[in-house]
């Protein structure tokens, strides 16, 4: 599964993004995840690092980008969180 390391400045650009709010969630793992919506920017925008629709931000210091639908948001936060247990767990 996909990944990126925030850096303090690919952070504070996925601060400025807006977030979908129905879409942030605390899991039962102790993460909290924010969706920042990315789909106001361009493909060919340079400033669009991922290229994606959306950016699942952990608390981890990790970031996963997704290119869905809004309606299937769900249902790849699932796979993130499934992601991030089996990381957990490797350590």
């Amino acid at each position: 599964m996909e990944r990126i390391l925030t850096t303090q400045e690919l952070a504070e650009w996925l601060n400025s993004k807006p977030v979908l709010s129905s879409n942030t969630t605390s899991t039962q793992i102790g993460y909290t995840l924010i969706i920042r919506d990315l789909s106001g920017l361009s493909i060919k925008d340079e400033s669009n690092l991922t290229h994606n629709k959306y950016m699942v931000v952990a608390n981890n210091s990790y970031g996963y980008p997704i290119d869905c639908g809004e309606e299937q948001i769900s249902q790849l936060l699932e796979l993130k969180i499934e992601d991030i247990k089996l990381r957990e767990n490797e350590s």
